[in-house]
C-alpha cells in the first residue's frame, strides 16, 4: 500500500494545496512532495497525527496505512478520536508496564459491566448490491461508466455522474496501489453510495507500486467535508488490508460482499 498516494488523494479532496499542507505541518514543499510520490518513507507517527488533524480524518486510520497499526486499535480510535489524546499522553510520559497496569486496574474497577456497542458506517453499507465481478473493461473510464449506471437513477444522471467522476480522476488520479483505485466525486442529490468492481483482466495503469488495477471502488457523495474524507481514508485502509487479494477469488456477488464485510470492520 502506498501511503503517499492515499495522502495525496485525501489532501486534494480536502481542498488543500501541497504548499498549504506543508505550511500547516511546518515542513518543506519538496519534502511533502517526495512523500506523496513515494520517494521518501512515510512520516514519523507524530507527523502522521499532525497530517490527520490538518485533513480532519482519524489519526489511526492514516497511521495504519503508514505504519501498519493494529486493526482493532485503529478502528476504535476512528470511532472515538478523543481517545487518541490519551494514547499520545501515555507515549509522551513514556509509561511503562507498571503504570499501564494501574490504568487498566482503574478501568476494570470503575467501568465493569457489559461493553456498549458503537455503530459506525462501513463501506459495505454504501455498496449494497452494487458488486460487479470479473468485469472486462478497456480502461478505467469504462469501469467508471459501468459503475455510474448502478449509482444513478437513470441514464442521463448516470452519464452526468460518470463525467463528473472522470473529470475528478483526470485532475487527480486516485490510484492507491495494492491493485485498488477509488474514483469518486461529489454530486448533490446522489449518494452517499459506492460500487465495487473487480477487473479481469487487470488494467495497466501508472500506479504508485506498479501493480495493475484489480479493484475499483467507485464512490459518490452528496457533499464534501469530513464524512467524505473519512470515507476515502477508510477505503485506503481497506486497500492496505488486502482488499484486492480478498476479492480475487469469490465467484458470486454475495460471497464477495461477505468477504468485504469481514474486512470492513473496526
Amino acid at each position: 500500500m502506498h501511503f503517499g498516494a492515499a495522502l495525496r488523494m485525501i489532501r486534494v479532496d480536502a481542498g488543500l494545496s501541497l504548499s498549504e499542507l506543508a505550511r500547516r505541518l511546518g515542513v518543506s514543499v519538496p519534502y511533502l512532495s517526495r512523500v506523496e510520490r513515494g520517494h521518501d518513507a512515510p512520516p514519523t507517527p507524530d507527523r502522521v497525527v499532525a497530517i490527520a488533524d490538518a485533513l480532519e480524518v482519524p489519526p489511526l486510520v492514516l497511521l495504519e496505512i503508514a505504519q501498519g497499526a493494529g486493526v482493532a486499535l485503529a478502528g476504535y480510535l476512528e470511532r472515538v478520536p478523543e481517545a487518541g489524546t490519551l494514547f499520545l499522553e501515555m507515549a509522551r510520559r513514556n509509561l511503562g508496564t507498571a503504570e499501564i497496569g494501574r490504568i487498566k486496574a482503574f478501568i476494570d474497577r470503575e467501568l465493569a459491566g457489559p461493553v456498549p456497542l458503537v455503530r459506525q458506517m462501513r463501506l459495505t453499507e454504501l455498496v449494497g448490491d452494487r458488486v460487479l465481478l470479473r468485469v472486462v473493461c478497456d480502461d478505467l473510464e469504462d469501469a467508471i461508466a459501468i459503475a455510474a449506471t448502478r449509482l444513478a437513477d437513470d441514464g442521463g444522471a448516470a452519464r452526468a455522474l460518470a463525467a463528473r467522476i472522470i473529470e475528478r480522476e483526470r485532475a487527480a488520479p486516485s490510484l492507491l496501489g495494492s491493485g485498488v483505485v477509488v474514483p469518486h466525486a461529489v454530486m448533490r442529490g446522489v449518494g452517499p453510495a459506492a460500487a465495487v468492481i473487480t477487473l479481469d483482466p487487470p488494467l495497466a495503469a501508472a500506479t504508485p507500486d506498479g501493480d495493475p488495477l484489480r479493484v475499483a471502488v467507485v464512490i459518490v457523495s452528496p457533499s464534501s467535508g469530513r464524512r467524505h474524507l473519512q470515507l476515502l481514508a477508510h477505503v485506503a485502509r481497506l486497500a492496505a488490508r488486502g482488499l484486492a487479494d480478498l476479492l480475487a477469488e469469490p465467484r458470486t456477488p454475495a460471497r464477495a460482499l461477505a468477504r468485504l464485510a469481514a474486512l470492513d470492520v473496526s
